[in-house]
């Protein structure tokens, strides 16, 4: 009989309540981005960019740290939940100050209202991270994946409302604002009552101490983020903002999702390895094998049918899309490659290390965002893509002696994988090449079909015998076994 709390069962709820967010996040950018238009949807991308690195920055604070706690009680997760309030309040009274500055400086006048609108999302973002650890820690995917799906479709069934009716930015606020109220009212109501209002320093002391890295990166990967979208927005104006935040937020919802997903079932399950770091290693690699063998033909469909899939998504002046998405897919293969390193490292405490990876990789992104500026939308996208191998490097050279990961393995693995992607886009391109589809749909079912299925047999082929020991480990886990129980 199956272990009820093992990865696998946690992992099915959460790629169940995946499924629904990604149809949802989707859902959010194809059908509002067609209805409000381009300039639109900037503003309210720019708008909710900057508000989302306040939130993140708040919410991490103290999420991973109570997650991994291993002298967890109700005071400390009181304690968590009153410092919340307070970092809540003060960001947004911050977020607020700086509303018209911002709006100065981006010579966007509407900018301070939406601003303005996004504030409470800053206060349900704090104070929801500790009730989300809270069900995270006891391993109740089901229950939270419920209530996120739920309290997340709920939100865009108004924002696809207000977005039909001509509410144009509002659409985007009224989504986001509705939704986190909701997800903080029902998980209050799960647990019958807020924690607390107390605040016992001794207690949170070790929840900051660990998470403060982990927050640290989360800002460095939000601002970077939203200030690309908003260097973007300055640069070519609101219109190329909203081809940016189209395409970004796309491999965004899908490579950001996943990632989530593997990253918070990882953590909650890997952290019982902390003491084994041979095991936490072998776990490690195993997963993220499992990872690229299901994702990366996805990446591989979605970058070849780009162009016959915009223009059936998005109709006509979207045309900078297509090419901005397959830049910014490449860069989604190194995320996948490190991910499982990434979290390995921090359930061992060096929480620094994915910091100084994130630092380094958003340097260089904004760096090659201003030499490449004279190519245009193309060149943000080239730079963004490639950045990410940055991250990757550091990630697998500090985590080369702290698991006893074999850098230049790495290296030839991830080599293979960008092999496969490209030269499976290559194949595509040239066989369709002097092919005129009447219908986009069969445009797209046909590239993306034919890559998918190339990228997959690809990878079989060529790690055969990893993907034997793959199913050996799933059987093993269905069985009730646990990863590193085996040899």
């Amino acid at each position: 009989m199956a272990d009820p709390a093992s990865p696998l069962r946690s992992l099915l709820w959460s790629g169940l309540e995946t499924l629904g967010t990604l149809v949802i996040g989707l859902a959010s950018v194809i059908v509002i981005a067609r209805l409000i238009g381009p300039d639109a949807f900037g503003l309210a991308s720019i708008g909710l960019g900057l508000t989302l690195v306040v939130i993140v920055f708040i919410s991490s604070l103290v999420h991973d740290g109570l997650v991994r706690s291993p002298d967890y009680h109700e005071r400390q997760l009181a304690s968590a939940f009153g410092f919340s309030l307070l970092a809540g309040a003060a960001a947004s009274l911050a977020l607020a100050m700086a509303s018209l500055p911002l709006a100065r400086l981006l010579d966007e006048p509407q900018l301070v209202p939406v601003l303005l609108a996004f504030l409470p999302m800053v206060l349900f973002g704090a104070l929801t991270a500790p009730l989300i650890a809270e069900r995270r820690r006891a391993l109740d995917f089901p229950t939270l994946g419920r209530h996120q799906l739920a309290t997340r479709a709920t939100g865009l069934g108004l924002g696809l409302a207000m977005a039909a009716s001509g509410f144009g930015v509002w659409s985007v606020v009224g989504q986001q604002l509705l939704t986190t109220g909701l997800l903080m009212l029902s998980l209050t109501v799960v647990r019958k009552g807020l924690p607390a209002l107390r605040i016992d320093w001794r207690a949170l002391r070790p929840v900051l101490v660990f998470s403060r890295n982990i927050a640290l990166t989360g800002l460095v990967v939000q601002l970077t983020e939203r200030l690309f979208l908003t260097m973007v927005g300055w640069l070519y104006g609101l219109a190329a903002a909203g081809q940016w935040a189209v395409a970004s937020r796309l491999v965004e919802t899908v490579n950001g999702v996943l990632s989530q997903l593997i990253y918070h079932v990882a953590l909650a399950h890997m952290t019982a390895l902390r003491e084994t770091k041979s095991a936490l290693a072998r776990v490690a690699t195993l997963n993220r094998d499992l990872l690229i063998l299901v994702a990366l033909p996805g990446l591989a469909a979605v970058a070849a049918a780009a162009e016959p899939l915009v223009q059936l998504l998005f109709g006509t002046g979207w045309e900078a899309v297509p090419g901005l998405l397959v830049w910014l897919l490449l860069g989604a293969v190194f995320v996948m490659r490190r991910l499982l390193a990434q979290v390995a490292m921090n359930v061992l405490g060096r929480s620094e290390t994915t910091l100084y990876a994130f630092a380094a990789e958003s340097a260089v992104a904004l760096a090659m965002l201003a030499l490449l500026s004279p190519l245009g939308l193309t060149g943000a996208a080239v730079a963004r893509g490639l950045s990410f191998a940055i991250g990757w490097l550091v990630i697998f050279h500090r985590a080369r002696r702290a698991l006893d990961l074999a850098l230049l393995r790495e290296s030839l693995g991830l080599a293979l994988d960008l092999a496969v992607i490209v030269g499976v886009l290559a194949l595509i391109r040239w066989l369709f090449s002097d092919v005129v589809f009447e219908r986009l749909v069969v445009a797209v079912l046909s590239q993306g079909g034919l890559a998918f299925s190339l990228a997959l047999a690809t990878l079989v082929a060529c790690r055969f015998e990893r993907v034997q020991a793959l199913i050996a480990e799933l059987r093993a886990q269905r069985r009730g076994k646990r990863p590193h129980d085996r040899q």
